[in-house]
């Protein structure tokens, strides 16, 4: 199967059992409703692509051969649309969808709703008559969940907020198109025992779940993340998986790579030297159309992981790359890789890519830093010192980060990205709501920040904190975010009497929303706290030849301050200041 458009898959006749439980929430610890336990026939005739080209004209010929099929007035009874609790929001969105006053909407008009999109990318077929609602004037999913006649809906690039349960409403869906939009919790599909065809998000998390929507004919997993090829015979109405760009294409071809690199152990036996030829800058690469991730592919790094794991026990959280060169030219400070989660209550399902890396316990992913100068540096100036170092940052980046608000923030032209952006943050970018001044009508001042991170000045934010198991749910604070930006004035000068005197920015927001902790918890569940947290890490020193004595000092001096279990007067927060004291990165010897 490997490297090829187009495969068949062959599986071994045996009895499979599977059992999974369905909740009526996302929270990893609600009470179950429904059970899916056996699965009496293999499938062994499913076709699997891989090729991008050959992907997207299966799409078409979807999309194109797609009709509605008859069915009783029995969904407009699910719709409970009369109900007085029918939000603003709601009948604004359904008075654009339908182009009439809310208050003349009837059954008919949900009964002959059968198709719905907001994006017109395709050619269809002259049988499909779609009914478009642009997109700027869609503002929430707010009033989807009434549309219960719908057969087909198309939300592709649709980045209105994370909260995804309106879906599980829409029980006579036959084709949901997701891509490019937000990554649903797979448990608000569950309900969806029509739903023949779906086209999931890239990044998508959960594939061995999808066994529990039997109904499924056709799955567009392009991108997907996870390796687990095997759950697609479990699904005995599967009759084509795409699979391009995939983790399963990328341990598929793992056989057939070439890469050429060494991997060491340093001198204390400590850490690990990577050689690659070209060094760091072959390894982390800058962005570009073909690598967006500004680092090595995923597949490469499946290689290069996996060899690791050849020669060190299996015992790390984190695996950290850093370039053996003092300055780097590239656009980025560091980057992280999500791999797996097994903690309830984050931005993230419960899942795990870990074995496609070699690992089968409790990696959870993989950060990089160019140059040492980007791992940490201070740089004195005449009338200030500089520090820089997004170590901490890239950590939490690994349980999630800012992908824990419901709404997608947009911050320098990137969707959220894990990034507090116009948001109440910390370390990764966002404003101390401790500076938060509203100074006339919508227009509010904060202190300086950065939408993506902050410097080595800041402390982890509480939702940080909260984020990472060290915060108590009583002391969580409320989440305050600004969204769709009118005005931002980085100097407040168009506001504020002797701007020059204040070091702060002022926004004049479309919106501000505001997360409490029921917010958060009614969506993903609750977070377990755990007081505490110490962080297994190893240490992976990139190069282009043997690393010298002199070289590993310099990496072990960085090391030595961010692991400091210590306030270290300098003016800046190392991991322990960052936390109060509340995490710690450990390295244990490989």
């Amino acid at each position: 199967m490997c490297g090829g458009s187009e495969t068949t898959a062959t599986v071994e006749e045996t009895t499979t059992t599977l059992s999974e439980e369905t909740t009526t929430t996302l929270s990893e610890e609600t009470t179950t409703t429904t059970s899916y336990n056996t699965f009496p026939k293999i499938n062994s005739n499913y076709k699997t692509i891989f090729s991008e080209e050959d992907s997207l004209t299966e799409q078409y010929s979807w999309k194109n051969a797609w009709a509605p099929s008859e069915v009783d007035d029995s969904c407009v009874s699910n719709s409970y649309l009369n109900q007085s609790t029918v939000t603003p929001a709601a009948k604004r969105n359904l008075e654009i969808i339908f182009n009439k006053d809310f208050e003349s909407i009837d059954n008919d008009d949900i009964l002959n709703l059968k198709i719905l999109t907001f994006f017109d990318l395709y050619e269809f077929g002259e049988s499909l008559s779609f009914r478009n609602s642009p997109t700027n004037d869609i503002e929430s999913y707010d009033g989807l969940e009434y549309l219960t006649c719908l057969q087909y809906l198309d939300l592709y690039g649709q980045n209105l907020g994370r909260d995804l349960r309106f879906l599980s409403n829409l029980t006579n869906l036959r084709y949901l198109d997701l891509s490019y939009s937000d990554i649903p919790r797979i448990e608000v599909l569950y309900p969806l025992n029509n739903l023949e065809t779906l086209l999931l998000p890239a990044a998508f998390r959960e594939l061995d779940k999808l066994v529990n929507i039997p109904s499924l004919k056709k799955i567009a997993a392009s991108y997907s993340l996870t390796c687990q090829e095997e759950v697609f015979s479990k699904m005995e109405n599967l009759e084509v998986a795409l699979l391009n760009g995939s983790d399963i294409q990328s341990q598929k071809n793992l056989p057939t790579r070439e890469d050429s690199f060494s991997i060491n152990k340093s001198p204390s036996g400590e850490h690990i030297e990577l050689i690659v030829p070209g060094g760091p800058n072959a390894f982390m690469p800058d962005y570009d159309y073909d690598n967006v991730s500004g680092i090595h592919s995923r597949e490469y790094m499946m290689n290069v992981m996996e060899n690791i794991y050849d020669v060190v026990d299996d015992n790390y959280e984190a695996i950290i790359f850093v370039g053996n060169q003092l300055e780097s030219s590239v656009g980025y400070l560091g980057q992280a890789a999500y791999i797996s989660n097994d903690e309830a209550g984050l931005g993230t399902p419960i899942w795990s890519a870990s074995s496609c890396y070699g690992s089968n316990t409790k990696l959870r992913g993989h950060v990089a830093f160019p140059s040492t100068s980007a791992f940490y540096q201070i740089t004195p100036y005449e009338n200030f010192t500089s520090g820089s170092g997004p170590l901490l940052h890239e950590i939490i980046h690994l349980w999630g980060g800012a992908d824990i608000i419901p709404y997608f923030q947009i911050q320098d032209g990137l969707y959220g990205a894990g990034h507090w952006g116009y948001s109440s943050g910390g370390v990764l970018g966002g404003f101390n709501p401790d500076s938060l001044n509203q100074i006339e009508d919508n227009v509010y001042q904060v202190g300086w920040f950065g939408t993506v991170g902050n410097d080595l000045t800041w402390n982890m934010g509480n939702a940080e904190k909260y984020i990472m198991g060290i915060l108590p749910s009583e002391d969580f604070e409320d989440i305050i975010s600004f969204v769709d930006m009118i005005e931002i004035d980085d100097l407040c000068e168009n506001y504020i009497d002797n701007w020059y005197i204040y070091y702060s920015t002022c926004l004049k927001p479309g919106k501000v929303l505001t997360y409490t902790l029921n917010d958060i918890t009614d969506i993903y569940g609750d977070r377990a706290y755990i007081g505490s947290r110490n962080i297994d890490a190893l240490v992976v020193y990139v190069s282009e030849e043997s690393v010298t004595d002199a070289e590993w000092s310099i990496l072990d001096e960085k090391l030595d301050w961010y692991t400091a279990g210590k306030t270290i007067d300098d003016g800046f927060q190392n991991i322990y200041e960052a936390s109060d004291g509340l995490l710690k990165l450990s390295f244990p010897k490989p």
